[in-house]
């Protein structure tokens, strides 16, 4: 793994710069639970540290632009990204099962600005900075309630990236919906990043769903990846090998996909992702399905209207 040099009494003026030089993983361990709450979903700390990571080797020469030349890459206060030598299991964990994953656009490193809480809609640089990070574009998010904006707003939003995780989301799926058109890279692991992916399911509700729904599929959103999602773009924005989104339909319920949207995904969808509808004559038979289909272990056993 790289080394990192780590400029630790930034505060103190007027004292002669103190660097230490860390392992960039062990390094990650004392920034993740000082960036994020270590009681948060696991999927959400995992998308914090390929963040973090990516974030800190952005200021690595040769690619890298150190942010405290000549003497160190980084700092540890919130001017780059908050460090100390206290750490967690929780967050050791995202860090150790995320090794070396770090974001790239096109032949670069996409460097991941990440904030607190957006209100509802990210930043681009240029809005804010006047600069130009094509990987940073605004996006929706889920935290539509106070409070205000928490930070520039560029990048991953934290507290959308905990409710995305909390709705079923894993944490590639949470770093594409923020990082526009990036790809997630390895370094010093020996594992080609065409082995990252994997094959995912979860099922697609109408944003009109109402509580009484997802209060009846919310146990199995782990499972299947039970969302609204954000919009139509945003419903196809996965990662990995390949897919399938289940469509739920009964006509004039709730939880029914429209004909229009249905027709939408059907036109747009990738070849790695397969468009299925799911009908039930009520919300309790398609919840008695998944129920069954995880009992028996057979994530297939539920399917019914295919197409």
């Amino acid at each position: 793994m790289p080394n990192i040099r780590v400029l630790t009494n930034l505060t103190q003026s007027g004292q002669p710069p103190q660097v230490q030089l860390m392992d960039l993983e062990e390094y990650l361990r004392g920034v993740v639970p000082h960036e994020m709450s270590p009681s948060w979903p696991l999927e959400a700390l995992r998308a914090q540290a390929v963040a973090a990571r990516t974030y800190a080797m952005a200021t690595l020469l040769p690619l890298g632009k150190p942010r405290h030349a000549p003497d160190a890459d980084i700092c540890t206060s919130d001017h780059c990204q908050v460090w100390s030598p206290d750490t967690s299991m929780e967050t050791d964990a995202a860090v150790q099962s995320t090794a070396g994953q770090y974001l790239k656009y096109g032949g670069r490193i996409a460097t991941a600005y990440f904030f607190g809480h957006c209100s509802g809609r990210t930043k681009s640089v240029a809005e804010v900075w006047g600069g130009n990070a094509p990987w940073c574009q605004p996006v929706d998010c889920l935290t539509k309630s106070p409070p205000p904006q928490l930070g520039h707003g560029i990048g991953m939003c934290q507290d959308g990236a905990k409710l995305m995780a909390e709705r079923g989301y894993d944490y590639e799926m949470i770093l594409h919906h923020y990082y526009t058109d990036v790809t997630i890279a390895i370094t010093g692991v020996n594992q080609p990043p065409t082995l990252l992916g994997y094959n995912s399911q979860y099922v697609l509700m109408p944003q009109s769903a109402g509580p009484d729904v997802w209060a009846t599929l919310a146990p199995y959103a782990l499972q299947f990846r039970v969302t609204s999602g954000f919009s139509h773009d945003d419903a196809l924005r996965v990662h990995g090998d390949q897919h399938i989104i289940t469509l739920l339909g009964s006509a004039g319920q709730p939880w029914s996909v429209s004909a229009a949207l249905e027709q939408f995904l059907r036109q747009v969808a990738p070849t790695s992702v397969t468009i299925e509808r799911v009908e039930g004559d009520t919300l309790a038979e398609v919840a008695a399905r998944l129920q069954n289909c995880i009992s028996q272990d057979n994530r297939w056993a539920y399917r019914r209207g295919t197409g």
